[in-house]
């Protein structure tokens, strides 16, 4: 690869459909296409085996996930919940020191709520990095236009979920 290391990149969605067109348009750069849920990564079903990746990247991808009813209460217990089930299963598919990366549309936080969800994804196992997190950019555009939020972590433990409180994993866009 011209980055000047090689990597093959495993692709993981509950869209068969968009699985074969990526693998048919790009099979230099589609390692495995895994048609599953980001909440199910590691079960028997998708073959994904813990502790098996160096790093994880869900991309715009986070904001789609239910964090309570149309009511604003919890639907499930705290382990059920789809946007906890999924960070989980974020850990459990990386290695120990492995990296993720979220990346959320510019809607989902203003700085409170960046800062909270930051700070909660220490009950995940997870240690943010301070300096590659925050707004994105999109700077091939002219002028430069804002276009997200990242966050860039690397795990370190187990998830903890003794104390998370889950209005911690609020994205604005959940108000609506």
């Amino acid at each position: 690869a011209e980055s000047g290391y090689e990597a093959e990149i495993d692709n993981l969605d509950m869209n068969g459909p968009v699985m074969r067109i990526a693998k048919e348009h790009f099979p230099e750069a589609v390692g495995k296409t895994i048609v599953g849920r980001a909440s199910n990564f590691t079960d028997k079903e998708t073959g994904i085996q813990e502790g098996s990746y160096d790093a994880v990247d869900y991309s715009f991808m986070l904001d789609m996930t239910k964090l309570w009813d149309k009511t604003r209460q919890f639907e499930k217990e705290k382990l059920e919940i789809e946007r906890v089930k999924i960070l989980r299963e974020m850990n459990k598919a990386l290695k120990m020191d492995g990296t993720s990366v979220i990346t959320l549309p510019t809607g989902c936080f203003d700085d409170e709520k960046f800062a909270r969800f930051a700070s909660a994804m220490h009950h995940f196992g997870f240690e943010v990095s301070a300096e590659k997190s925050g707004e994105t950019y999109a700077i091939d555009l002219k002028p430069p236009r804002r276009i997200g939020w990242i966050l860039t972590m690397k795990k370190v433990g187990v998830p903890n979920l003794t104390d998370l409180n889950p209005n911690d994993l609020a994205f604005l866009t959940d108000e609506d």
